[in-house]
C-alpha cells in the first residue's frame, strides 16, 4: 500500500508543533523548518514530511505564514506531495502578559488544476482557537486548543482502497508546559478527534502528545513533539514524531515581543534564584549538625544589610512594640540582603505581621519550624530599611 495516498498529518490545525499563542508584530519574521515521520499502521506505510515555513507580522494584531510541504513515501521511496502551498492566518484576541488567546485559520491549495481533486490535500481549510495561561491551574503554562476543519479523508483507513471524501473533523487538545530551572519547557498533552457528519461520526482518536521546547539562543529555539494514539478508530496517523527549529528576526525598534520575552525570562530567573536562596537560608538557619541551644523565646535581629545603623533601628522599633529582643547582631559572613524578611514559628503570625507594619517598606513574612537561637521570631534585616 502506498503511504503517499494517506491524509497529510501536517495539514491539520493541531499539527506537528507545540502549542503557540504568539502573534507577530509588523516587521517581525519567523523562519521555521520541521522534519517529521508518521507511521500509519501495519500495511499502511511510513512517510517523511519536510515543512519549511515563513511567517511574518502584519499591521494590527495579525500575522500570516506560508508553508511548502514535501512528503516522501519511505516504503515506495518516491515523492508524494499532498498540497503545494499552505497559508495560515493568526489573529490576537487577548494578551495581558499572563493569558493569551489566538484565533487561527488555514487553507491549502495547488496552483495546478491537476492537483485540485479530492484526495490531493488541496483546497482544505480549518479554524482553531488557542489559549495559554501562566500559573493558572498548574505551575508553568496551561494550554487549550479547539479546532474544526474540512479535509480529505480516507473512506476506510484499514482497507486497500484509495477512495477519499471531504470530511469534517473536530479536534480538542489540552496540555501543560512545565516550569524548569533550565531554558526548556517540557510539554504533556492529550488530543482527541471526532469525525462530524453522518459518514464520519464513527472516526475517533485519542492521542498522548509529549514534547519539549529548548531555547537555543535569544532568537532561536528547537522543539520535539511525538504523538501516540491510545485509542484509534478509523483515523490516522497512529504514531508520529516531529522536530522543529525556529529562527526569529526581531527589528530593534519593533522588538516588543522579544522585550516581553526577556522580561518574562528575567522574572523566571529571579524566581528560581529566590528559591535557591531560600534553600541556602534554610540550611544556614537550621544547622542540624550543631546542638540547638535552649529556647530563649523573644525576637532575634540578624543584620544582613551590611549597614550597622539598621540594627539599632530595628531594635528600637521592637522595643516600642514592647517585644523582648533576645539577641541582635550583625552577620558579615552571609550574602547581603536587599529585602527584609520576618520569620516566625507557628502561633506567632500576628506578632510577625505587627512587626512588618511597624517597619518601613514592604517586608517578606514566612513561617518556619526552626529559627536561629530558638527564637519565636527572627528579623533578617535588608538594606531596604535604609
Amino acid at each position: 500500500m502506498a503511504a503517499s495516498a494517506l491524509a497529510t498529518a501536517a495539514s491539520a490545525v493541531a499539527g506537528p508543533t507545540l502549542p503557540d499563542t504568539q502573534v507577530l508584530d509588523p516587521g517581525q519574521v519567523d523562519a521555521r523548518g520541521t522534519l517529521g515521520f508518521s507511521y500509519f499502521g501495519a500495511g499502511q506505510g511510513t512517510t517523511m514530511d519536510i515543512l519549511p515555513t515563513l511567517r511574518a507580522g502584519l499591521p494590527g494584531p495579525f500575522d500570516v505564514a506560508i508553508t511548502v510541504p514535501y512528503r516522501h513515501d519511505l516504503e515506495e521511496d518516491e515523492y508524494a506531495l499532498r498540497s503545494s502551498f499552505r497559508t495560515d492566518f493568526s489573529f490576537r484576541i487577548h494578551d495581558d502578559g499572563r493569558r493569551r488567546a489566538v484565533l487561527r485559520g488555514y487553507t491549502t491549495f495547488d496552483p495546478a488544476d491537476s492537483g485540485e481533486r479530492v484526495g490531493s490535500g488541496s483546497h482544505n481549510y480549518g479554524v482553531s482557537a488557542d489559549f495559554r495561561g501562566e500559573d493558572w491551574l498548574v505551575p508553568g503554562a496551561f494550554y487549550l486548543r479547539g479546532a474544526l476543519e474540512r479535509h480529505d479523508h480516507r473512506q476506510d483507513p484499514g482497507s486497500g482502497d484509495l477512495d477519499y471524501r471531504l470530511a469534517n473533523r473536530l479536534t480538542a487538545e489540552a496540555g501543560v508546559g512545565l516550569d524548569t530551572d533550565i531554558d526548556a519547557e517540557p510539554y504533556l498533552g492529550i488530543r482527541g478527534t471526532q469525525g462530524l457528519g453522518s459518514t464520519t461520526r464513527d472516526q475517533q482518536s485519542l492521542s498522548f502528545r509529549p514534547g519539549i521546547r529548548f531555547r537555543i539562543t535569544r532568537n532561536s529555539e528547537l522543539q520535539f513533539l511525538a504523538q501516540f494514539d491510545t485509542v484509534q478508530r478509523n483515523a490516522e496517523p497512529e504514531r508520529a514524531i516531529f522536530a522543529t527549529w525556529t529562527y526569529r528576526h526581531r527589528p530593534p525598534d519593533r522588538d516588543l515581543d522579544s522585550l516581553r520575552e526577556r522580561i518574562a525570562a528575567n522574572e523566571t530567573a529571579i524566581e528560581r534564584l529566590d528559591r535557591r536562596v531560600g534553600d541556602i537560608e534554610r540550611r544556614l538557619l537550621t544547622r542540624p549538625e550543631v546542638p540547638e541551644p535552649e529556647a530563649t523565646g523573644g525576637v532575634v535581629v540578624l543584620n544582613h544589610s551590611g549597614i550597622p545603623e539598621l540594627t539599632a533601628l530595628v531594635v528600637d522599633t521592637l522595643e516600642t512594640l514592647e517585644l523582648s529582643v533576645a539577641e541582635a547582631r550583625e552577620e558579615d559572613d552571609v550574602a547581603r540582603r536587599d529585602r527584609t524578611k520576618i520569620l516566625y514559628r507557628p502561633g506567632h503570625a500576628e506578632r510577625a505581621r505587627e512587626i512588618a507594619r511597624a517597619l518601613p517598606g514592604n517586608q517578606l513574612i514566612e513561617q518556619r519550624e526552626d529559627l536561629p537561637d530558638q527564637a519565636e521570631i527572627a528579623v533578617l534585616v535588608g538594606f531596604d530599611l535604609e
